[in-house]
């Protein structure tokens, strides 16, 4: 994997135990229930380090490898914020990204080891709630998933309401229009302003 984190550039949370994955490509966290936090990644090494950190600081993780294991995951039930590598094989998940945010209008916060401009930019603009180095300190990556959890709070619930009552909802924050099945309709900002007014 092109941004797979090894040998010295190992993250400072480094020093978990290894819990291999299962056939089914999820490694649960022992002794959590609840799956608030999704990782999408294929290092099983680094998922585990960081589901591990990631748990001593008032999370609970799980790991998938694929993003049809994540589109299962999601549709289970509720999710705070998934964690998304970049690259998982040869496939780049940006391009999936669409997908992604017609299924969960949670947090979605790429971690890679990508440093490139171009698809940072492109990542956020696509719908992702920020865009993380793993080498960034530990800390640090969990203040901003905090962060993003308590932004997309809101647009989270706003979609379930929608999907229980069977009926569209604008998100005001990020803009969008999405459909009583979760898709995005998409609006020029002056359509989009025209919308909101006609609401109220």
């Amino acid at each position: 994997m092109g941004d797979a984190v090894g040998g010295g550039n190992m993250p400072p949370w480094a020093d978990a135990r290894l819990v291999p994955g299962g056939e089914g490509g999820a490694v649960p966290l022992p002794g959590f229930a609840d799956r608030d936090v999704i990782l999408l990644e294929d290092d099983d090494e680094f998922a585990v380090e960081l589901c591990d950190y990631l748990g001593r600081h008032g999370f609970s993780a799980v790991q998938v490898r694929s993003v049809e294991a994540l589109l299962r995951r999601i549709a289970e039930g509720r999710v705070e914020a998934v964690i998304l590598d970049q690259f998982i094989a040869t496939s780049d998940i940006i391009l999936s990204l669409g997908e992604i945010r017609r299924a969960y209008a949670g947090g979605l916060v790429f971690l890679t080891g990508n440093e490139e401009l171009a698809d940072r930019v492109m990542g956020l603009e696509m719908g992702a709630d920020d865009f993380i180095s793993k080498l960034a300190p530990p800390r640090e990556i969990v203040a901003r998933l905090r962060s993003v959890i308590r932004r997309s709070a809101d647009r989270l619930q706003a979609r379930a309401a929608g999907a229980r009552g069977g009926g569209w909802v604008i998100d005001r924050q990020r803009r969008q229009l999405f459909q009583p099945d979760g898709g995005v309709v998409h609006l020029t900002a002056h359509e989009f302003e025209l919308l909101v007014v006609l609401q109220r």
